[in-house]
């Protein structure tokens, strides 16, 4: 009789605890938040012409093909505007830690480096200032 009553406590503890764990309302407080990604101004001429002189010799149709799978800024006005906040958010963070242009370029190629007035600039423009 006890192993019954032992058994019968213990199966509706477990009953209770994946109710408690599957719960509707509890799996719906504890989702995480998907950041909802918005979209960019068009970018602006100044930003455009950064962009063309330092990153499109590797970021377009027939640059680098690592890199142009990673960003390519020939079809920058055929990607969904989603899309363009998302890689332009990236491009803001990879400048910002300097790994765009990558070292082994920047230094033979110090001329393709964005100052960091134009990093400020192309940041601005990604956070839609």
């Amino acid at each position: 009789m006890k192993k019954l009553l032992l058994m019968l406590a213990a199966c509706m503890i477990m009953i209770f605890a994946v109710s408690f764990i599957l719960s509707p309302e509890r799996a719906y407080s504890e989702k995480p938040q998907k950041k909802k990604m918005g979209t960019v101004k068009a970018m602006p001429d100044d930003v455009k012409k950064v962009l063309q002189n330092d990153c499109m010799g590797c970021h377009s149709t027939t640059g680098n093909p690592f890199a142009k799978g990673q960003l390519n800024l020939s079809v920058w006005d055929q990607m969904k505007p989603e899309k363009q906040a998302k890689k332009a958010e990236a491009i803001c963070h990879m400048l910002r830690k300097n790994s765009m242009p990558p070292k082994p370029f920047r230094d033979s190629h110090p001329d393709k480096v964005p100052t960091d007035k134009e990093v400020d600039m192309i940041c601005n423009w990604t956070s839609g200032n």
